[in-house]
């Protein structure tokens, strides 16, 4: 096979089988800054190493610079391979607060307020991965994206390296996952694309089925409330369209009524005599 044709990817319905769409692929970050897009994948945010298709990134290296904005923290990761990469973690954004006594205080004890210890200020919320500060090696999980024609990692997880040997062990791990993935062309035989065809094609199929079966359903529920609507005339309430309910119970309370009749009259005297009446 050419040297482009290892370059052209695979139709969307045959990722499924290669070995970097659905894992945590252990990039250098200069690696993830080279890899390629190309045109009809964008909205799915996938990219590509040569024509493996690479949407889950996993980075190993020291956090430089950490800078808050609104609703969103983003760590800057230099794994000393010539780039950086930007982590994000999208946080809630601080909640205004109407009343003072909502607040959350705690008396300072910095030298500043040294000459009035009772002095009071807002305790900040860390948010998620709050622990991890500049200088730390962190472990780093997440999906690309792009802002500004650059590659980020969104966070999906943060571990702090808690030791060098961690971290050279996973050195070794990205080092594996590149001589035994990313250096071998992936390619799938015209047996197996057809497959993959087929079955996108079958799976298709059976969600236009579901489609058109629940609008049918909506509509068959529709047509049902339209025709009980029609058959409330104007000026007639429910009561007046079900009046054989109403007969059976003036009936029942009729026979009632003559039955006690009879028994005061003596007509059925003994038969009731268990109820007192």
């Amino acid at each position: 096979m050419s040297e482009q044709a290892q370059v052209l990817p695979y139709p969307r319905y045959c990722f499924h089988l290669s070995p970097t769409a659905n894992n945590w692929c252990l990039l250098r970050v200069s690696d993830i800054h080279a890899l390629k897009q190309h045109a009809g994948f964008e909205g799915e945010n996938f990219f590509f190493y040569r024509n493996l298709p690479i949407k889950w990134v996993r980075v190993v290296g020291p956090v430089v610079a950490i800078d808050e904005f609104h609703g969103r923290r983003v760590y800057t990761i230099d794994d000393s391979s010539g780039k950086c990469i930007e982590a994000l973690i999208n946080m809630q954004p601080p909640t205004p607060v109407n009343n003072v006594a909502e607040l959350q205080y705690q008396p300072r004890t910095a030298a500043g307020d040294a000459a009035n210890p009772g002095a009071l200020h807002i305790l900040d919320t860390p948010g998620p991965y709050g622990n991890v500060d500049v200088g730390d090696v962190v472990d780093v999980k997440g999906a690309l994206s792009t802002f500004r024609d650059e590659k980020q990692i969104k966070i999906e997880k943060l571990l702090i390296v808690k030791s060098t040997a961690q971290e050279i062990k996973m050195w070794g791990r990205r080092s594996k996952f590149r001589h035994e993935v990313l250096d071998n062309p992936w390619i799938l035989s015209d047996k197996e694309i057809r497959r993959c065809r087929k079955e996108a094609e079958a799976s298709q199929a059976g969600s236009e089925r579901k489609k058109k079966r629940l609008a049918a359903n909506s509509e068959a529920s529709t047509s049902t409330r339209q025709i009980k609507a029609k058959a409330l005339a104007p000026g007639l309430s429910h009561e007046s369209v079900k009046p054989k309910a109403k007969e059976k119970t003036n009936l029942k309370l009729d026979t009632a009524a003559r039955v006690k009749a009879l028994i005061r009259q003596g007509s059925a005297k003994g038969k009731y005599s268990a109820l007192g009446l």
